[in-house]
């Protein structure tokens, strides 16, 4: 059997391309706070090394569930919990490195999603120890949200994304979007 000469040239082209883009974030391609996390803990970098806590925990490596059991953001300083409550407003919670409840600090937080075409946007406004959105969200299952996160402490703005998936983990309880359970997106 042949092999035609251009078709050899392309697939080596297509396949030095892959090899050379590598898995990683270009330069100038924003990442979410979750991929800044990963990334800086896979690195090894001096970040995740001055964050080591007395007991051994690495919640940067490790997925664990806020205090109130949604989903923990660490690509901020500090933390924070990303809650659904049953009235469907989302509620934020900053926490310590021990993942307890702090006060609120000065940071501005607001919510993007749905349909591309018609994108809802959300803010927060502080409500006793934790911004709660201006306006319950939509009922929708699985919908796609970016929060954009900044203030003061913050040199540039850092957005998370992810699926507002309400369904529930069978493994951990949770709803999927802050399920802790190390497997990949479920099938349900």
């Amino acid at each position: 059997m042949k092999t035609n000469p251009s078709f050899s040239i392309v697939v080596s082209l297509i396949a030095g391309t892959c090899l050379l883009s590598g898995c990683g974030p270009t330069e100038n391609s924003p990442q979410t706070s979750s991929e800044q996390a990963h990334v800086a803990t896979n690195q090894g970098s001096s970040e995740s090394k001055k964050h080591a806590h007395e007991d051994g925990d690495d919640h940067h490596q490790t997925k664990i569930p806020g205090p109130n059991g949604g989903r923990l953001v660490v690509g901020v300083s500090p933390h924070f919990e990303f809650l659904v409550l049953p009235n469907n407003h989302a509620q934020v919670t900053f926490v310590d490195d021990d993942i307890k409840p702090i006060a609120p600090v000065d940071i501005q937080i607001r919510l993007t999603g749905g349909d591309r075409s018609n994108p809802i946007e959300v803010t927060f406004e502080k409500k006793e120890n934790n911004l709660v959105s201006s306006a319950p969200l939509p009922r929708e299952n699985n919908m796609a949200v970016v929060l954009q996160i900044n203030g003061e402490t913050i040199k540039e703005t850092v957005f998370e994304r992810f699926h507002l998936n309400m369904e529930k983990c069978p493994d951990c309880d949770l709803h999927e979007y802050a399920c802790i359970c190390a497997h990949a997106e479920h099938v349900h």
